[in-house]
């Protein structure tokens, strides 16, 4: 498993990744994530590889007021799902974070009703948090 950028090799790839029919309402196309990373200049869009299949794409972004990181996107194709793929990709960002800027904490939102993203996340140890900035999403919280 690897984290990689997007690269002109990739791009098309990244943006014919699909997550299953029942949760695409959870997500906005990987296009306009990359369209939002192009005016966005603090979001990192990565893509999640196993081996050298293309599995899936996540972004995140360094807050910079609050100093955490925020991860905005998190994907897996609807091929490569519920085989441990997004947990590992989870696991590997969550320790690049943790090393890469010695940040304390990272934040995650979803959509209420995502039960299988709660179970996800709560079982790397994100926990509930209440916070201002996330209407009508539930925001969860990592600290190291």
């Amino acid at each position: 498993m690897s984290l990689r950028g997007i690269t002109e090799s990739n791009y098309d790839a990244v943006i014919n990744l699909k997550v299953k029919e029942g949760q695409r309402r959870f997500l906005v196309s990987n296009h306009y994530s990359l369209e939002q990373a192009k005016i966005h200049k603090d979001y990192m869009p990565m893509t999640i590889y196993e081996e050298e299949e293309l599995v899936g794409f996540l972004m995140y972004c360094l807050h910079p007021d609050e100093y955490h990181y925020l991860i905005v996107r998190f994907m897996i194709d609807e091929r490569y799902q519920s085989k441990g793929l997004g947990a590992e990709a989870m696991k590997q960002l969550l320790q690049y974070m943790k090393e890469e800027k010695n940040q304390k904490m990272v934040y995650i939102s979803f959509e209420p009703d995502n039960e299988q993203a709660r179970r996800l996340y709560k079982r790397l140890g994100f926990q509930p948090v209440h916070s201002e900035w996330v209407e009508e999403e539930v925001l969860y919280r990592i600290r190291f």
